[in-house]
């Protein structure tokens, strides 16, 4: 499943507090895909890699660069922990993975919202 990998760079991407005005809301994105991811790893949806491992992204991207492919990823990861599952204690946590997701989504929408100003 890519879904892990789509959180760890969405995660990756947004853990660069160089914008100020943004920070508290990307902290707050990067703190919902941690908690997406280890509802994941509960649910045994994992590759196999470290979830605290961290890439440096690129940093010639400017901060709305980043936010867009960070939400591009969170849809892709969505769209993968969104398949039908038939265990109701998975589809719990499948429930809960969704939730941090979208939340780390609305986080992002705030934070090029607070950009904007």
């Amino acid at each position: 499943m890519h879904a892990m990998s789509d959180l760890r760079q969405a995660r990756d991407l947004l853990a660069r507090p160089d914008y100020p005005r943004v920070m508290d809301d990307e902290r707050h994105a990067v703190d919902e895909i941690n908690k997406a991811m280890r509802k994941m790893r509960d649910a045994a949806i994992d590759d196999g890699k470290d979830i605290y491992d961290r890439a440096e992204p690129d940093a010639r991207w400017r901060p709305e660069d980043r936010f867009h492919q960070a939400k591009t990823l969170l849809n892709k990861a969505r769209q993968d922990a969104s398949h039908r599952e038939d265990d109701p204690y998975l589809r719990s946590l499948q429930r809960d993975i969704v939730h941090h997701i979208d939340e780390a989504r609305r986080a992002i929408d705030v934070a090029v919202s607070d950009a904007l100003r």
